[in-house]
């Protein structure tokens, strides 16, 4: 059986359109989050204040952000050393 051109044309194109609608499916199915993803679960944000951090923590994580907290306003300094910019302090 011999198949013309067009028909050579036709089959590669149906072949390639198939294809891409298989990869598009397993591409936005592997996708859980992003800026273009309708998000609904709602998040009740808490915050940690330090004199020169703000820490926002969600349910369960206060005892996370105090300790993220402690490291960063121990840090601080060595941070500044190191990208040679001080950040400003807040007014008490």
């Amino acid at each position: 059986m011999q198949f013309s051109g067009h028909r050579i044309g036709l089959l590669l194109f149906v072949s390639f359109f198939v294809s891409m609608l298989q990869t598009g499916t397993a591409q936005v199915n592997a996708v859980t989050f992003g800026k273009n993803r309708m998000q609904y679960k709602k998040f009740d944000w808490k915050l940690y204040q330090s004199p020169n951090f703000n820490t926002y923590f969600n349910q369960g994580g206060l005892e996370l952000g105090k300790f993220v907290t402690q490291i960063a306003e121990e840090e601080l300094g060595g941070i500044e050393e190191q990208v040679e910019y001080s950040l400003q302090r807040r007014g008490n």
